[in-house]
């Protein structure tokens, strides 16, 4: 995976983050870092990696995936936020009798693995009498992908692909102690997989963010 190549251009911008919250009152802005896990899905189908040759198979597309992010409150109702995302990987198996195939013949499995950098703005609304905020959230996914087929006629075949996406998502979070916050978020994108296919990705995760102002 190839997603540090974007490191230069995150790292400016959290150096401007700050200066945007010049005019707002120093209570209301602030660094925050937090994390999360749970369910993801890479909508893959079986068409991908299928030719004539095969005889049975199955895919599976969904699993664990997690995410990290660090962002900054420019406003109770705003904040930007930098994050990692490692959505699952998808699994093809199945059978090939490897007539006219790039498969050997006998079980046959494909994989793909995903993981990106986003930035993304995010509109808060604050419900303080209940001590949650409620979000929407949207930017660019930047992500890298691997396609990778085991039991082939070369022994191994490996395709990386690597691009940008819009990304969009929703949640809320809720003060559970102190400064610790629970927060629940659902985001959709898209990915390219081999440079043949672009396919919807999505997660949705539990996690905890600390305000550090």
């Amino acid at each position: 995976m190839h997603w540090y190549k974007h490191l230069g251009m995150i790292a400016s911008l959290a150096a401007l983050m700050p200066g945007y919250a010049a005019s707002v009152h120093a209570e209301e802005t602030g660094w925050y870092v937090g994390g999360g896990a749970g369910s993801s899905l890479v909508d893959m189908d079986e068409e991908f990696w299928s030719d004539s040759s095969i005889t049975t198979s199955e895919i599976e597309t969904s699993g664990a995936g997690y995410q990290l992010y660090a962002g900054y409150r420019l406003h109770r109702h705003f904040a930007l936020e930098v994050g990692y995302m490692r959505l699952t990987d998808t699994i093809f198996s199945g059978a090939s009798n490897g007539v006219s195939s790039i498969w050997d013949a006998g079980p046959i499995e494909g994989r793909t693995e995903v993981d990106g950098i986003s930035i993304q703005g995010l509109a808060l609304w604050p419900l303080d009498s209940l001590n949650l905020a409620m979000f929407l959230k949207g930017g660019l996914f930047m992500w890298d992908s691997l396609a990778r087929y085991n039991e082939t006629i070369n022994d191994i075949h490996r395709f990386n692909d690597d691009g940008g996406s819009l990304i969009g998502g929703l949640g809320a979070e809720v003060n559970v102690w102190g400064d610790w916050r629970l927060r629940g978020s659902v985001e959709v994108t898209a990915v390219g997989i081999a440079n043949r296919e672009v396919v919807t990705a999505a997660i949705a995760t539990m996690g905890v963010m600390h305000p550090l102002y």
